[in-house]
């Protein structure tokens, strides 16, 4: 098989995996998660010290519109990307994505290698364009 096609392959087991697996583990419907508000987020993005926020979607959606400072990695490349959060392990971190599904799913992978408190957006992207808080467009930087 060629390599492209097991990467391919390999990062849809890996977020099949994930997913199923965060259908166990607990999400945002068990109501055992734990969230940080836009409001709030906006305020600790204003402070100055806001944690490291994950954009969870693709690349084209992070670059129509993102939360101010969010790193875009995929729910599916959260395993192998997750060297990209400028944040220790033991420091909060946010996650997100427009609807909530793919956010479950990073969550359980930024879990998996080690991150202790990762939180997600309420209401996750749908909710903080209702808000109309503000919004960045960049390009996703390799």
């Amino acid at each position: 098989m060629p390599a492209y096609r097991c990467l391919f392959v390999r990062n849809r087991l890996t977020g099949l995996l994930l997913m199923l697996v965060s259908v166990f583990w607990g999400g945002c419907a068990t109501g055992r998660a734990v969230m940080v508000t836009g409001p709030e987020l906006m305020d600790r993005i204003n402070s100055g010290n806001p944690p490291a926020i994950v954009d969870a979607r693709s690349a084209g959606e992070y670059e129509s519109g993102h939360v101010p400072g969010a790193v875009n990695i995929p729910f599916w490349a959260v395993l192998s990307r997750h060297d990209q959060i400028s944040s220790a392990p033991d420091q909060p971190i946010v996650v997100y994505c427009e609807h909530g599904p793919r956010a479950v799913m990073a969550k359980f992978a930024f879990r998996l290698v080690g991150f202790q408190e990762v939180l997600y957006l309420d209401g996750d992207l749908t909710s903080w364009k209702a808000a109309k808080l503000p919004m960045e467009t960049s390009p996703v930087t390799p």
